[in-house]
């Protein structure tokens, strides 16, 4: 029964590891989703704002380019999040289910305990009454 418990706590631990993990997961790409949205602002502003056409025309292939870079890495990163968030969810569930099933299994013990403790008090009930008939019997 204690082992069982111990089970139970742990399960419970990496569940709330696995929503603190997928919290953060969600936060991250929220806070990427902000600086991709801010690295495209900025070079449509750039963009908007330019002085000379010859001047400003390397600068802008330039900031095209790492803001480019930029959108790829966070795309690649944001997929591996949507990865690892998705791995969480599926460990979340599998956790869950553990857990229901040691929930199941738990209840399965405690209800044939239950039964057997049942069965020794009727056996009790069944010697106490016999002792008593004998006792009888005897003083008679």
């Amino acid at each position: 029964m204690l082992n069982f418990k111990k089970e139970l706590e742990k399960s419970e631990r990496q569940r709330e590891e696995l929503s603190y993990e997928l919290e953060s997961l969600i936060k991250t790409c929220d806070e990427k989703d902000k600086l991709m949205s801010k690295t495209l602002l900025e070079l449509k502003e750039v963009t908007e704002n330019c002085d000379t056409f010859e001047r400003q025309n390397t600068k802008l292939q330039y900031d095209l380019t790492l803001a480019l870079e930029k959108l790829e890495e966070m795309t690649e990163e944001a997929e591996r999040f949507a990865k690892e968030s998705t791995n969480s969810q599926k460990l979340l569930a599998d956790s869950e289910q553990k857990r229901e099933e040691s929930q199941i299994q738990a209840d399965e013990i405690i209800k044939q305990w239950k039964a057997r403790v049942k069965k020794f008090e009727k056996d009790i009930d069944r010697y106490k009454l016999d002792s008593t008939q004998m006792l009888e019997k005897n003083e008679q």
